[in-house]
């Protein structure tokens, strides 16, 4: 597109909502899900373990590297008291040719084992919403695949406009 700003800076991440959730207290934070996740608590300065009992909040998204193991730990977390934190709830990622399980269907696994209901931090949940008016996004057009996040994050904000 001519004229649209995708450089460093524009971009802001399901990852950098869900990391804006947590509070001091709830350091360390467990992460099923990929660099998105661990590159964005980083750049908090916060940090990570893959021990359960230590985890103060689990952040789930989009795990390429999704396994057993890693799933029972991180039910293990939010058993033993950790925040529940989902990145997004999206069931399917497009891929060309068809549809990937997304980061919902990961955040499904640790809900359907804990009993626990995630905040969700991506679009269109309020902690993103908050995230783009503290980076300064007045009007806006917001342009996505959805209807159940991006369409949605467009209505609910009253200088946002849609692209399907």
């Amino acid at each position: 597109m001519t004229g649209v700003d995708i450089s460093a800076g524009s971009i802001v991440t399901s990852s950098e909502a869900a990391v804006g959730m947590l509070e001091e207290a709830e350091h360390p934070v467990m992460v099923l899900g990929s660099d998105g996740i661990t590159t964005a608590l980083a750049e908090a300065g916060i940090g990570v373990t893959d021990d359960p009992m230590q985890a103060r909040a689990l952040l789930v998204g989009l795990d390429w590297d999704l396994s057993y193991e890693r799933l029972t730990r991180a039910a293990d977390a939010v058993r033993a008291g950790a925040r529940f934190i989902a990145t997004n709830t999206d069931p399917t990622y497009p891929v060309p040719g068809g549809l990937l399980p997304g980061g919902g269907a990961m955040v499904a696994a640790v809900q359907a084992t804990t009993g626990v209901i995630p905040e969700v931090a991506g679009k269109p949940h309020r902690p993103m919403r908050e995230l783009l008016r503290a980076r300064g996004i007045g009007a806006a057009w917001i342009i996505g695949d959805r209807v159940d996040t991006d369409i949605a994050l467009a209505a609910a904000e009253p200088d946002w406009t849609s692209i399907l």
